[in-house]
């Protein structure tokens, strides 16, 4: 909890705060796994959500492996 203070200032949804913890503790996190925090969570929201965690410099942004 004291590790996920620092990151108040933003104005995160639970959400996003339980994505920074998945990554803090497994290294990464795609939309499939993103919308298992909350299954009421759209498809379009995941991407929104974590384009900003993208933009605020948390996370950084992988391509897809083929």
């Amino acid at each position: 909890m004291e590790w996920l203070a620092q990151y108040a200032e933003f104005g995160l949804m639970n959400e996003q705060k339980l994505a920074l913890v998945f990554v803090r503790e497994v290294g990464a996190i795609d939309n499939a796994t993103y919308r298992q925090l909350d299954s009421s969570i759209t498809h379009a929201r995941v991407r929104l959500e974590i384009h900003k965690l993208c933009d605020l410099g948390f996370l950084e942004k992988k391509k897809a492996r083929s």
